[in-house]
């Protein structure tokens, strides 16, 4: 966790994609596991910077069935 805490971007509650061609671009896959690690370490505000990123990835899912990766 200490490790990723060093790729999180507070400002967008995303991490950071870990790649060295990146170009610091986010990683919502990335993102979601560094979420669970924030539940599970439960300190400071570990809780609502999860609850953030949780947000973030619901909100960029495909609503609309036509799109190729829309999955009901």
């Amino acid at each position: 966790m200490k490790w990723m805490d060093t790729f999180y971007d507070s400002s967008e509650s995303y991490l950071y994609e870990l790649g060295a061609t990146s170009a610091l671009r986010h990683n919502t896959r990335h993102s979601t596991w560094y979420a669970l690690g924030l539940l599970a370490r439960n300190e400071h505000d570990d809780v609502e910077e999860a609850e953030k990123i949780i947000g973030n990835v619901i909100g960029a899912q495909f609503k609309d069935p036509t799109e190729q990766w829309y999955v009901r």
